[in-house]
């Protein structure tokens, strides 16, 4: 499973890399279909350089093959589609589109393997959670063929997809790291020490004489910390907390400690905060405290939970009414 998994990101990668060289080709001949799409393996974009290989070169032509959901119009479109159309980026461009082509074949056969190999586990006989629901959503660019959710469910017998910041590709890549029996780690500290996202403090002398976590290569510490970052801004206890860190220590600390809280999540199968916690705080309005330890005019802006969800004014006008109160230099402007 872990080979098959980390070959499948081998081939996201180099299929990546195609992409960047039809949008190479695209460039040299003046072609920016970049201006106008986001994405140029979307629906748009691929009609439009599959026709260009295939030998259209009218803009208004090309650019009628726009998607009705597409944010530019078709005026927009064929404009950026006025370049010179040379034979040698021309063969750069159908090269590099029947690779793209070819990865997008080996993706699709690598998720038949891994589809397989996940039917060979059991049911679970007593599952920890309900199953997760059929996939409603679209499915994305990277994301497998076939319904990784409840594969991973089959496998573990709890839905770890509800631990927010975990989607099932991440939770692929943390099990096909970590397999499923927490055995080899006797407590979570072990776990987390093992992915090192525990402090690594050097003391000499009785004294801590440096800080911080330790850099490793593993994939499961990638994908803790790309979960963390992912909740940055979502309206959950996890990204309250990572928020009210991220305040007081900075970004890089912030996805450390959420990642850390992630992991604990996972080895204990337990993808449901505390009753304490659950649900986490609400969408927390703004409120000011100060700390007036020098110039009148130096505050901190801290964000506090009001249990009543009220908001009474804005970041701006709290600022300003503290600053009143506490007194305004004579120089400010009004």
């Amino acid at each position: 499973m872990r080979s098959l998994v980390r070959h499948r990101d081998m081939l996201t990668k180099y299929r990546s890399a195609h992409i960047q060289h039809m949008q190479k080709a695209l460039t040299v001949m003046n072609v920016r279909l970049t201006n106008v799409l986001s994405d140029i393996t979307g629906v748009t974009g691929m009609k439009i350089i599959r026709s260009i290989v295939a030998g259209e070169r009218n803009p208004h032509v090309l650019a009628s093959y726009r998607h009705g959901t597409c944010a530019r119009s078709e005026e927009e479109i064929a404009k950026s589609l006025e370049g010179h159309y040379k034979r040698e980026h021309l063969f750069a461009l159908k090269q590099a589109l029947e690779l793209y082509d070819f990865y997008e074949q080996q993706l699709c056969d690598c998720d038949l393997e891994l589809e397989a190999l996940y039917q060979e586990f059991d049911l679970p006989d007593e599952p920890g959670t309900p199953p997760p629901g059929p996939r409603k959503s679209k499915r994305r660019k990277n994301q497998p063929h076939f319904d990784l959710a409840q594969s991973l469910y089959r496998m573990t017998g709890v839905d770890l997809t509800r631990v927010d910041g975990l989607d099932s590709l991440t939770v692929q890549d943390i099990l096909s790291e970590i397999g499923t029996d927490m055995g080899s780690w006797p407590t979570v500290k072990h776990f987390a020490s093992w992915l090192h996202l525990s402090p690594n403090n050097k003391v000499t002398g009785g004294k801590v004489k440096q800080r911080g976590t330790l850099p490793s290569q593993n994939r499961a510490n990638t994908a803790f910390r790309l979960a963390a970052q992912s909740l940055a801004r979502s309206d959950c206890a996890l990204g309250a907390f990572y928020r009210r860190i991220r305040a007081r220590h900075g970004a890089p600390k912030a996805i450390t400690a959420t990642a850390h809280k992630l992991a604990r999540m996972v080895y204990g199968k337990k993808p449901e905060y505390p009753a304490s916690q659950r649900g986490g705080p609400p969408v927390r309005p703004y409120e000011l405290i100060s700390q007036m330890q020098g110039p009148p005019f130096v505050a901190a802006l801290r964000y506090r939970v009001n249990n009543q969800g009220e908001h009474e004014g804005s970041p701006c006008e709290l600022f300003s009414s503290r600053l009143v109160s506490r007194g305004r230099p004579s120089n400010w402007p009004s």
